[in-house]
């Protein structure tokens, strides 16, 4: 698996990055699926690793499949700012917020670091000096090596050029609004336009990729998911691409289309 530079932050991490999010960290799929995934991800040579608090039980489950594996060896990214009370979603980039989001993805990842930590979808006016300074602080205590942002549009661009933004992580559309300033790119979403076949599910998980796929195809999706991402880790400015999946052979796909 070919590893590339993270931007200027020092980091180096594999080109493709697995997600573990959506159902990955909710009871439609279990602790030890997860687990095997993972773990059939590192044997297929992915290193990069992407989870967050809000994601239910996601980086807890991460944690405990990387349980034995070397830590130098993976790059882990979760996120922070963002957190669900009930149904309600809230928003809380303050220093206090921050280092608790950070404190509980420490705790569930068994790990006493990160290598990534970004800004959970924040506006342009809750990115406030108390924030960047929180994030200036997290480095110094070397409690994670690189800090930026999960964003997308219009935002994109305004994070461009902040001391603090060492990575955007953002759909592959963005990629021409930052190209040209030296941070590191994480690109997602990047099969949203590709779609799979549409199959009856044969387990609780597969409802979600039923869902999906009967959307897309009425939607007119129809480019085939391999190409996609082949596609978009040929671009030079892309450090990273991120899928998830819940299914083994669609794992091994992803991989095979960037060792090919």
């Amino acid at each position: 698996m070919p590893q590339r530079a993270l931007g200027q932050s020092g980091v180096l991490v594999s080109a493709l990055g697995f997600g573990v999010s959506g159902p990955l960290g909710s009871p439609l799929v279990s602790a030890k699926e997860v687990a095997g995934l993972v773990r059939a991800a590192i044997d297929g040579g992915v290193s990069l690793f992407d989870t967050a608090p809000f994601y239910g039980a996601a980086d807890a489950r991460l944690g405990a499949a990387l349980t034995g594996i070397d830590r130098a060896n993976v790059q882990i990214i979760s996120k922070g700012g963002t957190r669900r009370a009930g149904r309600t979603v809230l928003k809380d980039f303050s220093e206090r917020a921050l280092r608790a989001d950070l404190e509980t993805s420490l705790r569930a990842l068994r790990s006493t670091y990160l290598d990534v930590f970004l800004l959970h979808g924040p506006s342009q006016a809750q990115f406030t000096p108390e924030t960047a300074r929180t994030l200036a602080r997290l480095k110094a205590e070397k409690l994670v090596r690189a800090t930026g942002v999960c964003t997308r549009g219009a935002d994109s661009a305004w994070f461009v050029g902040k001391d603090e933004i060492d990575v955007i992580q953002a759909p592959i559309e963005d990629l021409s609004i930052i190209e040209a300033h030296g941070v590191g790119f994480i690109a997602i979403e990047i099969m949203r336009n590709s779609a799979n076949d549409v199959r009856l599910p044969r387990r609780l998980s597969d409802l979600w990729y039923l869902a999906r796929g009967v959307l897309r195809r009425r939607a007119g999706v129809t480019a085939d998911p391999k190409r996609a991402l082949s596609d978009a880790l040929s671009h030079p400015h892309i450090s990273a691409a991120l899928f998830t999946t819940t299914r083994l052979p669609h794992l091994e796909r992803n991989i095979g289309s960037v060792l090919d």
